[in-house]
Parts: C-alpha cells; sequence; structure tokens
C-alpha cells in the first residue's frame, strides 16, 4: 500500500480507528512505506483539523478513538473526488440486468451518507439530472453471472447451456472464459468453445445455467487487447482479419461521416467529395450490418465476397417490398 495520496492516508487511518483499532504509528508507517513522522502528522490532522475524538496513549503508544464514529468526515472527501465517484456510479448503469447492480446502488446510497445533509441533497438533485442511456439490458441469470466471475478468476473452464440467438437452438457446451465485454449495455462472453474448437462471442442472458468444471486453462498471452485490435464495435469472427475498404458519400449526413469504424483506420479525401476509409477486421458480419443501417450512404468497396452478399441482401429487400 505504497505511494498513497495525504488523502487516502487519512481516509484508511480514520476506517481502521472507526474498526475499534488501536493504531501504532511505527507499524503504519513500515506496512505503508512511509515514515513514522507522516503518519503521526496525518493522526494530529485527523484531530485537530477534523476534530474527530482521537486520542494518544503514551504508555501504550497507540492512537484510538474515544467515541464511535460511524461516517467519514465529509472533508476527507474532495468535492471533485466526489463528483467524480457519483458519476462513475451512475456509468455503471451498464451492470443492471446482473446481481452487481443493486450492490453498486448501495454504494451510491452509501457515499451520500458520507456528506452533510445540504450537501447531500445538492448532489442527489444533480445526479438525478444525469443519465445513461441505450437499449434495455435482458436480466442475467445470478447463478451463471456467479459461476462465470469464479472461472475467469480461476482460470477453468465452464459448462454452459446456450440458447442459440439464430434457430433458438439449446446446446450444452464447455468453455474456456477468456474476457467480457459489454456491447450496448449487453454483456458478452468471449470464449474458446470446445465444441465448435474455435473462438466464439456468447450473449450472457442466453446462458441458461453454468458450472465450473474445475479444469484449468491457459489465455493467450494479450488475448484481449489483439482480439479488440481487429474487432469491429467489439466484436469478432473466426479467421484471420481481412482488408476492408468503404466510400462514404458526399452528401452523407455529418453524423455518417464523422463515425470512427477502426481505432486503426486510414482516411482519405477524394476531390468529388467522397471519403475512402480502410481498416481491417475479421468481424465482417457486423461491418455489412452497420452498413445497411447506413441505408445507403457508405459503399462497401471490399472484400468482393461481401459486397456480393449486401448486393444480395439489397435486392432481396427490394423484392420483398414491390
Amino acid at each position: 500500500m505504497t505511494d498513497m495520496t495525504p488523502q487516502q492516508r487519512r481516509i484508511a487511518l480514520h476506517r481502521l480507528l472507526a474498526g475499534k483499532e488501536r493504531v501504532v504509528a511505527s507499524e503504519l508507517a513500515a506496512r505503508w512505506g512511509c515514515v513514522e513522522r507522516t503518519i503521526r502528522r496525518d493522526l494530529v490532522k485527523l484531530r485537530d483539523a477534523e476534530r474527530l475524538p482521537l486520542e494518544y496513549d503514551p504508555a501504550a503508544q497507540t492512537w484510538h478513538y474515544t467515541r464511535t464514529v460511524a461516517e467519514i468526515p465529509a472533508t476527507l472527501v474532495s468535492t471533485a473526488d466526489r463528483r467524480a465517484l457519483l458519476f462513475s456510479l451512475r456509468a455503471a448503469a451498464g451492470f443492471e440486468g446482473t446481481p452487481v447492480s443493486a450492490r453498486i446502488g448501495q454504494l451510491y446510497e452509501d457515499l451520500l451518507a458520507t456528506l452533510p445533509p445540504e450537501h447531500a441533497t445538492r448532489f442527489a438533485r444533480m445526479m438525478k439530472s444525469v443519465h445513461f442511456t441505450g437499449p434495455v439490458a435482458p436480466p442475467i441469470r445470478p447463478q451463471v453471472w456467479d459461476v462465470l466471475l469464479l472461472c475467469l478468476e480461476a482460470r477453468q473452464s465452464m459448462q454452459i447451456q446456450y440458447t442459440d440467438g439464430y434457430g433458438g437452438a439449446q446446446t450444452t457446451r464447455t468453455v474456456d472464459p477468456y474476457g467480457l465485454i459489454m456491447r450496448d449495455r449487453h454483456w458478452i462472453l468471449v470464449a474458446y468453445c470446445h465444441l465448435r474448437e474455435q473462438v466464439l462471442t456468447f450473449a450472457l442472458f442466453r446462458i441458461a445455467a453454468a458450472q465450473c468444471t474445475d479444469t484449468p486453462f491457459h489465455t493467450p498471452r494479450n488475448f484481449m487487447q489483439y482480439y479488440l485490435a481487429d474487432a469491429f464495435d467489439g466484436l469478432q469472427s473466426t479467421g484471420d482479419p481481412v482488408r476492408v475498404v468503404l466510400r462514404i458519400g458526399k452528401d452523407a449526413p455529418l453524423f455518417i461521416r464523422d463515425r470512427q469504424w477502426s481505432t486503426k483506420e486510414k482516411r482519405h479525401a477524394a476531390p468529388d467529395g467522397t471519403v475512402r476509409v480502410e481498416f481491417q477486421t475479421a468481424a465482417l458480419f457486423a461491418v455489412e450490418r452497420e452498413i445497411r443501417a447506413a441505408d445507403g450512404w457508405v459503399e462497401l468497396l471490399e472484400p468482393a465476397e461481401s459486397r456480393a452478399r449486401l448486393r444480395i441482401g439489397g435486392q432481396a429487400i427490394a423484392t420483398a417490398h414491390q
């Protein structure tokens, strides 16, 4: 616990003392990697500046609270820190549908409880004006969530019952969980599937049941880093990345022209006003889906097989609406 800021040290000291622990400055200095006089200075500040009921016992050379102090004094946590934490808790809306959601909400309430009533009211009012929107997240079964986190931590394979999102077939699979992605407030498991013998993605809400197998596995070095580098919006297919070339129409709306298709994309503005975008990805299916959603403003030039699929799909849609 080294390189703590003075504020972090004083909060840690308060928590120790509030837990009815008797603090020895020299012991904490050794544990936290600082000199003893730093700890003593922090303790004196808690007593004098924060007006906490802190007392030094010369005989035992220990510090202790003379009465119960339930809350962290408001002055120990700066306004900027509170705002940052409150916003991050609001941003945790992506955890809705998981067992973690209620605990995060309780953290928010606990944080407000550390403030004087008038400050808590102001913060609560401010946070009611902050919202993070997106599609409603389907609920994830608590048992599935708990097993997944256990297997991710222990690096153990897990057996799942999964319903695919195409035909609705349910299969039992053994997978090695490599990582988690949150996309549009949906949690996606990236895992090696022993049934298909390849890395696949699984929507957590489609997993009906899960259990650990107690079989260890080895995650490829920096797997998620490389996986996301070649992914598209967090999704990827099997196989090697391929070169994608797009052309954005000169009259395309600004939100389409401003869109970033890849963190490694290359752009070239042509004299006719169109924009050429090049990048690599293994998730062609996701690229094709987004181009269809662009309503004709984006044209796929390469690869040829994806261009052909989009043409066939467009013809099918046109025929259906004749």
